[in-house]
């Protein structure tokens, strides 16, 4: 189980920027909260310090070094709590982020030490080292330290520790109790500091490794919508003239309906004929006509002007125009305009009765705007107006009354 542990620590996402910020924006939240509460017990003591003094309680406490560990704690403490407010997560710099860090590791240097002064000083008259182990409990219980950072530390306090100790305590008994307890102690605090930072570094790898198989979905999600809409453009789009068909029309009538559900409004239907196209086919060929009804579909999407118009290839060479909104006045004449400029494109069709060029005819229906089966009528009935058209000669423009 060890052996996965120190396999998480040597993670290589553990030695980025991102994790770097993520231990800083936690050690930079845990740290306020522990440098207010110094502050707190730390005034308490204090007030303790001054009224015990003023009643003249315990006159051999050592009440000068007492109130200047205080004051020296308060002053480290807001100073730590300053730079900790002024750290910034989004900062990019690397070295920024690890001189935070440093930062961090260094306050629990100072806070154990300060711990251990304070424990040297009670040997005089409480014999106990709660100073000491209630800061390396606080150290392992609020800060995330690497273990190896860690380990140095308390191994290093631990030294300091040993060595003088003994200066401070006369008592060989108490003194070897104090070696016993303190080494337990140093122990705890570093595996629950270790055990502390595996948590968070194993939260962190899983949450980076959530997020990449986020990032790695969203892509696929992303790449799947774009078949999907490939695939959809497929199925509502001519491949011949590049217009939509008749799937596409029925998208754009269900709109309509929705929009215009309670609110009157004119929809105008234009069906368009290619005039004698069968004959044309036949005497210049299919390729001639495929390349026609490319001219022709793109005529007459230039008359798509807004949302509020759409054109399709109804079938072969049948086209249908929808309009919301114009007057039947305004269609009539839109639909001259689309009748003269398709014989404007000149192109020779020897074998029209009409005409030496292509042209086309015209159905036209005007009514106010219902349900999808009243469009669906309407549809009807300008396919009979442009059946009209062509019983009256063609190469014009029939409207439905």
């Amino acid at each position: 189980m060890s052996i996965n542990w120190l396999k998480k620590i040597d993670d290589p996402m553990l030695r980025t920027s991102d994790f770097m910020r993520e231990r800083n924006t936690k050690n930079a939240a845990h740290g306020k909260v522990l440098a207010v509460g110094v502050l707190m017990f730390e005034v308490v003591f204090m007030i303790i310090a001054i009224v015990s003094r003023l009643n003249g309680i315990s006159p051999s406490f050592n009440y000068d070094f007492y109130m200047g560990m205080y004051i020296s704690l308060i002053v480290v403490s807001i100073v730590f709590y300053g730079l900790l407010k002024r750290y910034d997560p989004s900062r990019e710099s690397e070295l920024y982020q690890r001189n935070f860090y440093r930062l961090t590791v260094g306050f629990g240097y100072l806070f154990i030490l300060w711990g251990m002064l304070v424990s040297f000083a009670d040997q005089g008259m409480y014999s106990n080292l709660n100073a000491l182990f209630i800061n390396l409990i606080a150290i392992a219980s609020f800060l995330y330290i690497a273990p190896r950072n860690s380990l140095f530390m308390f191994a290093a306090e631990a030294v300091i520790f040993f060595v003088f100790i003994s200066r401070f305590q006369a008592s060989t008994d108490i003194l070897l109790g104090h070696y016993v307890n303190s080494t337990v102690i140093f122990v705890f605090v570093w595996l629950a500091s270790f055990l502390s930072y595996n948590i968070f570094t194993s939260n962190y790898l899983n949450k980076s490794q959530l997020q990449v198989q986020l990032d790695v979905n969203n892509e696929i999600n992303e790449q799947l919508q774009d078949v999907v809409d490939r695939l959809e453009a497929l199925v509502i789009e001519d491949s011949l003239t590049g217009l939509p068909n008749r799937r596409g029309m029925d998208k754009f009538l269900k709109n309509i309906v929705s929009v215009y559900k309670a609110d009157q409004t004119t929809i105008s239907f234009l069906m368009i004929d290619i005039d004698y196209f069968k004959q044309y086919n036949d005497h210049y060929t299919h390729m001639a006509g495929d390349d026609t009804l490319k001219r022709i579909s793109g005529k007459l999407n230039e008359f798509v002007t807004s949302l509020n118009d759409y054109v399709i290839r109804f079938g072969g060479e049948e086209f249908l125009f929808i309009n919301v909104s114009k007057s039947r006045e305004e269609m009539i004449a839109i639909a001259e305009r689309m009748r003269r400029e398709i014989e404007a494109l000149e192109i020779e069709h020897m074998t029209s009765e009409c005409s030496s060029y292509v042209t086309i005819s015209i159905g036209l229906v005007t009514e106010q705007s219902g349900n999808l089966e009243w469009i669906n009528q309407q549809i009807s009935a300008a396919d009979k107006a442009l059946y009209k058209a062509k019983e009256l000669g063609r190469n014009q423009v029939y409207v439905m009354e």
